[in-house]
């Protein structure tokens, strides 16, 4: 929701549609790239033992 109304706010300041998408795009992409990132660490940690079994 957050980014749909800063999008909204950008397209309502006059930026290009263009630029909006593409600039909205690339914030998507960092959050779920940071996302992806957090778990496959995790993963390979539990599947490489690093982890103690009682947390």
């Amino acid at each position: 929701m957050l980014l749909v109304d800063d999008q909204n706010n950008k397209l309502a300041k006059g930026t290009r549609l263009r630029e909006v998408l593409i600039q909205g795009s690339l914030e998507r992409l960092n959050t779920i790239s940071m996302t992806a990132f957090a778990s496959a660490l995790r993963a390979l940690l539990v599947f490489e033992g690093g982890l103690r079994k009682d947390i």
